[in-house]
């Protein structure tokens, strides 16, 4: 008979190489934002109006292929850190599905993606964001907004101050 049923091991009876999973707690960092980000393009939306035909092939290889690189480079908890608003930081940050506007949260539906509550805003420039959907280390590319807080055909309204 076990000793202690549905509990984990002592860590004593354990080998001193053993590592016991961690679970997050309120305020403490998840698992995966110690890793580098890495891209996944399975739920890309090619069209609507944020699909990534509206990317040029300039801005492609000048502006967007060249941010995702950088990013590599750098774990979650780096980006997070790093998401100061304008003042400071890159202001890339979590995006309440319910605070998107309405024709973003439509997209949503049709793209079978309106089942996840936030998507996360990638800043590449001053009014350029991708949009995605974190899973794990990986970020899940949606969306490309190049005129971002600019037009009426935002992804996320954004308040002029």
């Amino acid at each position: 008979m076990a000793r202690n049923p549905g509990k984990r091991p002592d860590a004593r009876a354990l080998p001193p190489d053993h590592k016991q999973p961690r679970t997050p707690r309120d305020g403490e960092p998840a698992l995966h934002d110690r890793e580098t980000i890495v891209w996944a393009f399975s739920i890309v939306d090619q069209d609507g109006p944020w699909g990534w035909r509206t990317a040029a092939a300039p801005a492609w290889w000048g502006e967007i292929l060249p941010k995702l690189q950088g990013f590599e480079s750098m774990t979650w908890a780096e980006i997070m850190q790093a998401a100061g608003g304008r003042a400071r930081g890159n202001n890339s940050h979590f995006v309440q599905v319910e605070r998107l506007t309405k024709q973003a949260k439509q997209r949503l539906v049709e793209r079978n993606q309106d089942d996840v509550s936030e998507l996360f805003s990638l800043r590449l420039s001053a009014t350029t964001r991708i949009y995605g959907i974190r899973d794990r280390r990986a970020l899940k590319l949606l969306w490309y907004d190049r005129y971002h807080g600019t037009n009426t055909q935002a992804v996320y309204p954004v308040r002029k101050r």
